[in-house]
């Protein structure tokens, strides 16, 4: 059959039938990154190549993280008793999909201990197959609540916001300029498992001009934006210590003190002026 063939083409033939043999049974996973929101539930798909007389009897699933089981069926039911501790009453399978092929897991409450690689591994009499990905934890960011403080001689401007996983920060200037070096970032784990950021800018005082941070949670692809401006008053009057409300609090009883003695010196210039007054002629007159 393959004597009028060259050898070139021979090979293409052994190569192509041993690429069907190899595609008689398949796992299939999704090619995007697979993320689950902190808290919330998450399906991790998979999928195989599903023959129509094939018993589920004859279907082994099983789901693994490391050396891990997460989650294993076998006998055409689930087999809990080897599953890790941390996954108790945590995953399930859809078992009257996975005799269509699907051996998909649903991991509930998903907490940040939970981000790693996967592997769904499926036998069936037409094959076996394993495929492997990284599950990754995130949270929306939520919104900033901005804090000022006014020093001596500089503004410290500070945002907090929480949310997972790390985020990026920028600082821009009003021109544009990038000022994210001459910020303090930190993070903080909360028991929720969310992470607590502080973003401090401190900048001179007695100066009008605005700045712009962004925030992003590149896993979600979110972004957060806000402008802000700050305006200063070089008047001494206007100082951070509050000197203007206490010269105002000694004005008053100044000026109160100062009205007092002004109206006494009246009613007594009058007094005076009365007493002091030239008799008429009339009043000399007997």
């Amino acid at each position: 059959m393959y004597k009028n063939l060259k050898t070139g083409q021979v090979i293409w033939i052994v190569l192509w039938i041993l690429e069907l043999t190899s595609c008689e049974f398949t796992v299939t996973i999704p090619k995007s990154l697979q993320v689950a929101e902190l808290g919330q539930d998450v399906v991790m798909a998979c999928s195989f190549t599903m023959n129509g007389d094939l018993d589920i009897k004859n279907i082994i699933i099983t789901w693994q993280r490391g050396e891990e089981v997460v989650h294993s069926f076998y006998y055409g039911q689930d087999q809990l008793h080897t599953q890790s501790r941390s996954y108790t009453s945590r995953t399930s399978l859809y078992v009257s999909n996975i005799i269509k092929g699907n051996a998909s897991l649903m991991l509930k409450s998903v907490s940040a201990v939970d981000r790693g690689d996967y592997t769904c591994s499926v036998s069936t009499s037409i094959g076996s197959q394993k495929k492997t990905f990284l599950l990754v934890i995130a949270a929306f960011y939520t919104e900033p609540v901005m804090q000022i403080k006014v020093l001596p001689q500089t503004v410290a401007f500070s945002f907090y916001s929480e949310g997972y996983p790390n985020s990026t920060i920028q600082w821009l200037s009003e021109d544009g300029l990038d000022m994210t070096n001459l910020t303090d970032s930190s993070y903080t784990e909360k028991d929720n498992g969310l992470l607590s950021v502080k973003s401090t800018l401190m900048t001179k005082r007695n100066l009008n001009t605005s700045f712009t941070f962004i925030l992003q949670n590149c896993v979600l692809e979110q972004k957060i934006i806000r402008t802000f401006s700050l305006i200063s008053d070089n008047a001494p009057s206007k100082d951070y210590d509050g000197s203007c409300k206490n010269n105002l609090l000694l004005l008053v009883p100044i000026c109160f003190f100062v009205s007092v003695t002004a109206l006494a010196y009246v009613l007594m210039r009058k007094h005076i002026d009365t007493s002091t007054s030239v008799p008429t002629l009339n009043q000399l007159l007997p």
